[in-house]
């Protein structure tokens, strides 16, 4: 005898009967014998337990919805088809029931073996508004394995939709040959795509930049429009831009506006003049003289200069371009070296209105005063008074008849003084007086020259 059958052994408990099958054959003759294995033994009588292998089909997702649907415009999901079993499966047929849906990448058979995958996509174009039903339905190689997917949808009409803002655009007032420039969005207000298929500008001077050609926007997509103004001569300028789409509102027109100003170029300087009043000899003073441009265009200053014995500019390079309003801070210095009255110009040269801007310029210089000479002094005596006094004042003048001044703070008691503050070669002429006790002060006594070598 000949064994010429085969055994399996199932290692998943409840899945299928766990037993050993032997077939023998001998000739044409099959016997069927019992056999026993773990604590379970049938005799094997017909035909033995099935073994063989399942497939299994498996969607997803497990149903599809359309929400938000708008008729006439076809939006699409994508179904997976997945072999979850243990033996291969052929997809025969994919049927979509309901009035829009159609399928999409089923070429009319597919293999799916153990574990692979397919997708297709489900198409659905509404034919009219309202709450929508249908059906997917998947057929394959086995009757029992087949799947059926509920479709629903809400499908509401087309509302093509373009909102332009702002409404109208100002530039307000600019000045010739400068370029102003605003902007315009453009939005999807509807519920499906909207084409923006022109945007133009009427008027002299208005101008579209960064627009080329058609737009589409999805819902609640916006896009930005630059809009130029860029006159040439003053005057008031209007116009409009022109958006047109396949919208509901086909054509939207934004009225435009501006005043052009002529050019003003002006400058101003300030302080109108400077003075920097008297100073020592030696000794360094600074100011600020401060350019601004008040006209409404730029102003280039081309040049600051300064004459006159003794002033200087610091920090100052040109030319310097100031625009509107703009100001700059020149710093002049005064740094005299000998003493007298000095005088100059600070010069503002520019292609403003008034090209040219002089600011008068002064200051003094005095002598350094000389410092008292430490070796020289006047010794005063002199005779006591012939009444009763409580002290002396001491005088001293550049002439014999004055005017004198003081040169003691309180009294002296004594009938002597000595003048410390005197300069070598001066002549100094001295008096003095008597303070009785009630403060009643006498006339001059005679002048006393003395004479300082």
């Amino acid at each position: 005898m000949k064994q010429g059958g085969c055994s399996r052994w199932l290692e998943e408990a409840g899945k299928r009967q766990a037993s050993w099958q032997l077939v023998f054959v001998l000739a044409t003759t099959v016997a069927m014998i019992p056999f026993l294995i773990g604590c379970a033994s049938s005799p094997m009588v017909g035909s033995s337990p099935s073994l063989v292998d399942q497939p299994r089909l498996e969607v997803t997702p497990s149903s599809v919805n359309f929400s938000s649907a708008i008729v006439g415009v076809q939006t699409s999901q994508t179904l997976k088809l997945s072999n979850t079993g243990e033996a291969a499966l052929t997809v025969t047929g994919v049927i979509a029931s309901g009035a829009g849906l159609s399928i999409n990448g089923f070429s009319g058979s597919t293999l799916l073996s153990p574990g692979t995958s397919s997708t297709l996509t489900v198409n659905f174009t509404p034919k009219a508004t309202g709450t929508f039903t249908g059906s997917v339905s998947v057929l394959t190689n086995t009757p029992s394995v087949t799947a059926a997917l509920p479709v629903s949808g809400d499908v509401a009409n087309a509302n093509l939709a373009i909102s332009v803002g702002p409404s109208s655009l100002s530039f307000g007032t600019v000045t010739a040959g400068k370029t102003a420039s605003q902007n315009v969005k453009l939005t999807n207000t509807g519920n499906t795509d909207v084409t923006v298929s022109s945007i133009k500008v009427s008027g002299t001077g208005f101008s579209v930049t960064g627009w080329s050609s058609a737009v589409q926007l999805e819902p609640s997509q916006s896009t930005t429009v630059d809009v130029q103004f860029d006159p040439k001569n003053s005057g008031n300028y209007t116009g409009s831009l022109i958006v047109v789409s396949d919208a509901s509102d086909s054509s939207v027109a934004v009225p435009l506006s501006g005043v052009v100003a002529s050019a003003s170029q002006v400058i101003s300087v300030g302080p109108s003049s400077l003075s920097f009043g008297t100073v020592t000899a030696g000794k360094t003073i600074s100011q600020n003289v401060t350019l601004t441009n008040t006209g409404n265009t730029d102003v280039t200053v081309s040049s600051v200069k300064v004459s006159g014995t003794g002033f200087s500019l610091s920090g100052w390079s040109s030319p310097v371009q100031l625009a509107a309003s703009q100001s700059i801070a020149v710093n002049v210095q005064f740094d005299p070296k000998a003493s007298g009255s000095y005088s100059g110009s600070l010069m503002v040269a520019s292609d403003a209105s008034d090209s040219s801007v002089a600011v008068p310029l002064s200051g003094a210089v005095a002598p350094a005063a000389a410092a008292p000479s430490a070796a020289h002094s006047v010794a005063l005596a002199w005779d006591a008074s012939s009444s009763a006094v409580s002290g002396y004042n001491v005088y001293r003048g550049g002439a014999s008849n004055g005017p004198f001044t003081k040169l003691n703070g309180a009294l002296v008691a004594d009938l002597k003084f000595t003048d410390t503050s005197v300069t070598a070669g001066t002549t100094y002429y001295y008096v003095t007086t008597a303070v009785d006790s009630s403060g009643v002060e006498s006339v001059y006594s005679n002048t006393a020259p003395a004479v300082v070598p």
